[in-house]
């Protein structure tokens, strides 16, 4: 009976528990705006989490009611609520109305910063209570089962909302840039408050590299064609970037796009970017800066436009590491087939220098014109499918080289575009989408070997990838 006696007390608790802050939003005609505000940025499962025995997340939230959301302007409401390019700046904003554990009016000190979730700081003040210059107002202290909701009557505005891109420029002390974009008479565009950029801004330390390498910049026109290379015409965050393999610039020539997984005995896992890797290897060293009209990425070096795309050859021969590739195909005499155009384009699976000096070395040859010329056509030509096939065409299964022998390939596809691609079990590709005009070039870390005969149909080859399976190159 003892147990009937208390359970009034605890379906009454059970009752209590059941709205959250989002639960309150919700049920409020003042916070209509705040809540669509939160289910277009996606935090509604975050607010409405609740409590449980072993756990319990709890937040305080600065709620701006309908009227402040209409004083900072329906314009800029639609703007952070419908389009796409700024719900990074949403999100941004709306944590920085979060703080984490319940904090009560009482309890809100006088001349003091709080951080919030966005790692910004609000400051408090008392008698009347206010946050930055919002006043706390009824209803406050509103306490749910996961936070306290406190009223406000302004929209607190965090960094980005009154910096654009140029004054982002300017503070972060991008002196180089700055001055750049004012000789070309490019800093008012990227400071249009109606437009929406992305900006790889090189450091001050990367504009030395040209200076040191003898670049002029003193040549506008030049100097104006590399900082449009640099400003794409929509926003990608730091997470497009690990899921593109190329962005398109106001330039109108496209930057490559390589993402890695790397790992630091100390630190873990981490992530690395690269922009233009056979090129310019710009490493982006910080992301997602964001300003009123748009965002900014730090470079470590200046990205180059490229010229006109030249063929597959051309291409070749443009890149340091292909030397001995580009030597084996004048040998060879296919410099014509690998630089005509067809109709259904080229890809060719380029090894390296390091590939070719190990296949040497392993044939005790000093160079490749020591085997013969037919030799190496057809080691070539087994690098090489008569059509283009990029990274995201490339499938499990069996293609047919230009030598008619068939090339097993595997892929192993992880989150977004990291995806592994195994040749023959034993040629690995370690770049994808080199583009050149008649065709596409993924780079591989060795020279393919070919397949016996007989492990062309054995299902346990296609399974395990057993060898000796892979046999002699000639």
């Amino acid at each position: 009976m003892k147990i009937f006696k208390f359970l009034p007390f605890f379906l009454a608790k059970a009752v209590v528990a059941e709205d959250s802050l989002m639960d309150k939003a919700r049920k409020s005609d003042e916070l209509t705006t705040l809540v669509t505000a939160i289910e277009v940025a996606g935090f509604e499962d975050l607010l409405d989490k609740r409590c449980r025995w072993w756990n319990c997340d709890e937040y305080t939230v600065f709620a701006p009611d309908n009227d402040a959301f209409s004083d900072l302007g329906n314009e800029i409401v639609t703007k952070l609520t419908q389009n796409v390019n700024y719900l990074p700046h949403l999100k941004n904003l709306l944590r920085y109305h979060l703080l984490t554990g319940r904090i009560l009016s009482k309890n809100i000190k006088n001349e003091v910063e709080i951080t919030t979730f966005n790692d910004e700081s609000v400051l408090t003040r008392t008698n009347p209570i206010k946050i930055n210059e919002a006043d706390v107002i009824e209803p406050f202290d509103v306490s749910t089962s996961n936070g306290i909701i406190h009223t406000i009557d302004g929209v607190l505005l965090p960094n980005f909302a009154t910096n654009n891109i140029v004054d982002i420029a300017v503070t972060a002390d991008f002196t180089r840039l700055v001055a750049a974009l004012k000789l070309v008479e490019l800093d008012e565009t990227l400071a249009d408050p109606t437009a929406t950029f992305t900006v790889f801004a090189p450091t001050n330390e990367a504009f030395k590299k040209l200076d040191d390498a003898g670049v002029d910049l003193t040549d506008e026109v030049a100097l104006k064609t590399i900082l449009l290379y640099h400003v794409v015409p929509d926003v990608v965050t730091s997470d497009d970037l690990e899921k593109k393999d190329f962005v398109s610039t106001v330039q109108g020539s496209d930057i490559r796009v390589d993402f890695a997984h790397t790992w630091d005995g100390w630190n873990g896992n981490g992530k690395v970017t690269t922009l233009n890797k056979s090129n310019d290897n710009s490493i982006v060293k910080v992301f997602d800066i964001l300003a009123s009209n748009g965002i900014v990425h730090v470079i470590d070096t200046v990205l180059t436009p490229p010229g006109p795309l030249g063929n597959i050859v051309e291409v070749a021969s443009s890149l340091s590491d292909f030397s001995i590739l580009v030597e084996a195909v004048v040998w060879a005499d296919l410099t014509e087939v690998l630089s005509s155009s067809t109709v259904d384009g080229l890809t060719v699976f380029a090894p390296t220098n390091k590939a070719f000096e190990a296949l040497l070395e392993k044939l005790e040859l000093g160079s490749i014109e020591d085997l013969p010329k037919e030799d190496v056509a057809d080691i070539l030509k087994y690098h090489v499918l008569g059509e283009e096939v990029y990274k995201d065409g490339l499938e499990d299964g069996s293609v047919e080289a230009l030598n008619g022998k068939n090339i097993d390939v595997d892929v192993q596809v992880w989150r977004f575009k990291h995806t592994k691609v195994t040749l023959n079990g034993n040629s690995k590709v370690t770049e994808f989408d080199v583009r050149a005009s008649n065709g596409v070039i993924h780079v591989i870390d060795s020279v393919i070997q070919a397949i016996n005969e007989e492990c062309q149909d054995d299902p346990s080859y296609r399974l395990w990838n057993w060898f000796p399976c892979s046999v002699s190159f000639i």
